[in-house]
């Protein structure tokens, strides 16, 4: 899977049929991952590239006076677009400039570059300038080019009567619902860090965490490979926790290794 930068793709004409979709995807859940399926699906039909313009950082960072967490790393996101099979991501970062820019402007340099020949929307997406344009706006954007492309919008998925959404995974990791992140995901939950027995130094970090406290987990290394299962993990988050003679782990948040929760 090709990552290319936001300005390296304004530097480039690549005048290739691509299926894309655009936004955060933070966390993956079982309605990004319906979405995405049917990108991938449509994209090998049309013999298209399946891409996916996102972000380096949430716009909501730009519009929030708190601190905004996100349910999962970057990388793991980007993982998760390689593992349903996204070729190429597209990764813009929302700067304050890129965040005045209209839902119009955005398309008309993405169509200058590449030919968009299927989109993917869910059916309440928002973008552009104060989230002007909604999925509404951008069918009629799209339906007044003499080749218009394919666009499917999608509904929420839910769970148990839930509406499947990040904000709903960031709610359930802060409440240490572990299982319910698994049924919205199909995945475990995931947090990289390094973990080591013994006491570690408190880190801030720019996602959101389970409640502080010991986790049954696997240890992972970071190329995913197990390097033990079914250990104690300690979750740093506001205290300190100290392994002990069992071997029991303190997770120090984004360094050489991963758990799974």
């Amino acid at each position: 899977m090709d990552i290319i930068k936001w300005n390296d793709f304004l530097r480039t004409s690549n005048k290739k049929d691509y299926a894309v979709s655009l936004g955060v995807f933070d966390g993956v859940h079982l309605g990004h991952q319906v979405l995405l399926k049917s990108l991938v699906k449509n994209a090998k039909q049309m013999n298209a590239i399946p891409a996916v313009f996102t972000f380096c950082s949430s716009p909501k960072k730009m519009t929030r006076t708190d601190n905004h967490a996100y349910v999962q790393p970057v990388q793991e996101r980007l993982n998760c677009f390689e593992h349903i099979g996204i070729e190429k991501v597209f990764m813009i970062d929302f700067t304050e400039n890129f965040s005045k820019m209209t839902g119009v402007s955005f398309w008309d340099f993405v169509r200058s570059h590449i030919n968009v020949q299927y989109l993917a929307l869910g059916d309440d997406f928002r973008m552009g300038h104060k989230g002007a344009m909604g999925t509404e706006e951008i069918i009629g954007y799209f339906s007044r080019l003499s080749q218009a492309p394919q666009i499917d919008t999608f509904a929420s998925v839910t769970v148990k009567g839930k509406r499947v959404s990040s904000s709903l995974l960031r709610q359930s990791i802060s409440a240490g619902d572990v299982p319910a992140y698994y049924e919205m995901t199909g995945r475990r939950y995931l947090l990289y860090g390094e973990a080591f027995p013994g006491m570690s130094d408190k880190k801030k970090v720019p996602i959101v965490l389970p409640p502080a406290g010991c986790y049954r987990a696997d240890v992972l290394e970071i190329d995913c490979s197990v390097r033990e299962q079914n250990k104690i993990v300690c979750i740093e988050n506001g205290g300190k926790y100290t392994g002990d003679s069992a071997g029991n782990y303190v997770l120090r948040l984004f360094e050489k290794t991963s758990i799974e929760i």
